[in-house]
């Protein structure tokens, strides 16, 4: 069985992340009615309109700096084609994502008296995924620096 490629994890959970960051800024509307079942006010349409923003920004800048670290990838390595420097800005984005996601999921289990168990649950949930795309990512092209 192949070895998974970091880069290609990297670009392909950067591009989910910018694809649902521009959906989500252009059609926020829509977006927040279909996962709140309601017209949504004010308040939640700008704060999930930069939520967006910032998944479009992670996505875009990751993507690129995975475009640009085009790897190769053996039993337990992956090296970049583009050297050192192309891995370390993918690195450096992946770690700026990963601390942001963090934060997300501390904010959702700390938010519990807000929205409740249930809500705080999910809002802690929702981000893992990248969470552990990004940490196992990172943490592979360190090992190959």
């Amino acid at each position: 069985m192949p070895a998974v490629d970091p880069v290609t994890v990297a670009r392909t959970t950067a591009a989910l992340r910018a694809v649902y960051g521009g959906v989500s800024v252009l059609a926020t509307g829509r977006v927040l009615r279909l996962v709140v079942g309601g017209e949504p006010d004010g308040t939640l349409l700008m704060m999930t309109r930069s939520l967006a923003i910032r998944n479009l920004v992670f996505g875009v800048g990751a993507y690129r700096a995975a475009t640009g670290a085009t790897a190769t990838a053996t039993a337990d390595t992956a090296s970049t084609a583009d050297g050192p420097a192309s891995a370390a800005a993918l690195r450096g984005w992946l770690a700026l994502w990963l601390a942001s996601d963090l934060a997300d999921v501390a904010a959702g289990v700390t938010g519990r008296r807000h929205v409740g168990r249930r809500g705080a649950a999910v809002a802690a949930a929702v981000p893992l995924p990248l969470v552990a795309a990004g940490a196992w990512a990172v943490r592979r092209l360190a090992a190959t620096a």
